[in-house]
């Protein structure tokens, strides 16, 4: 019997440990059709709680099993949220998951020029803080999801400011960068931006990236003017370091996960190298930029 007790101990041990959010693959869902509601999840507009189904919301293009959860922008009014709250009993490393994000390209009303809409993944840990009678957040991570046409992998690595165990975890997804910085943005065709998750998952620890393709990397305009846009792909910040064709550092900097602007102007026009260093593996990965 004592065996048995702490065999029992131990699987609720395990459990705990692993706990996981709720309805993660998206195969759960309620109404009927053609309007469903993915169970578990809270669907958001502009702050507002949608209090209806809509069938957009459920994609049989899934990653694995046979729906996906697909959310977007309606013209320049609605940028639609999907968030869950649950408890959770220990420290995730980082959030995981799939996703593809098509029919990203958009146009700002004022201007008409178009652009590439970014959407995020985002993840909150916090405690319930007996003091202040407040949750205060404890962990955080984000990380921009670029244009896909396949599904593609993310890792939100997650950073600490406590040493405290959280009780609850929160994670958002956005399809746009509409309501996140301002953007006036809208698609001809009235709606854009379409973002599907599959598979998403809490890591208790975090795996090194030993190769990370090139086309991951990315810089955009090239050739630039003042300065260039760069995308980095790891889950930790890196070393760049740019280097003339003569071999010479003309500047070193450190680039956070995800997007970066990186000044130019007071570089001479010419043909640049610019190094990042893996920060998991440490090794370089090179790409050519030219600086009109």
């Amino acid at each position: 019997m004592k065996r048995l007790l702490i065999t029992f101990s131990a699987l609720l041990l395990i459990n705990s440990v692993n706990a996981q959010l709720l309805n993660s693959d998206y195969e759960t869902w309620t109404g009927t059709a053609p309007n469903y509601w993915p169970a578990q999840w809270g669907m958001y507009s502009n702050g507002l709680t949608h209090s209806g189904a809509m069938d957009t919301w459920r994609s049989s293009d899934a990653h694995s099993g046979s729906a996906a959860l697909q959310i977007g922008v309606w013209y320049y009014y609605t940028d639609t949220r999907a968030v869950q709250r649950v408890p959770v009993t220990y420290r995730p490393a980082a959030l995981t998951g799939w996703y593809k994000y098509t029919e990203n390209t958009i146009k700002n009303q004022t201007t008409n020029q178009t652009t590439d809409d970014t959407a995020n993944a985002t993840v909150y840990l916090t405690k319930w803080n007996t003091t202040t009678l407040s949750a205060d957040t404890i962990g955080y991570g984000t990380v921009s999801l670029l244009g896909s046409n396949t599904y593609k992998q993310f890792t939100c690595a997650i950073n600490y400011t406590s040493p405290s165990t959280p009780d609850t975890v929160i994670v958002s997804l956005d399809p746009s960068l509409m309501t996140n910085g301002g953007h006036t943005y809208f698609s001809d065709a009235g709606n854009s931006s379409f973002l599907k998750i599959d598979d998403l998952m809490l890591q208790s620890s975090t795996t090194a990236v030993d190769e990370v393709n090139t086309e991951e990397i990315m810089l955009w305009p090239n050739p630039a003017d003042s300065y260039v846009e760069v995308y980095v792909p790891w889950t930790s910040p890196c070393t760049a370091t740019l280097v003339d064709l003569s071999g010479r550092v003309v500047n070193t900097v450190t680039l956070s996960t995800g997007h970066n602007r990186l000044q130019l102007a007071d570089l001479m026009p010419s043909t640049y190298l610019l190094q990042l260093t893996s920060p998991h593996t440490g090794k370089t990965i090179t790409r050519m930029l030219s600086h009109n």
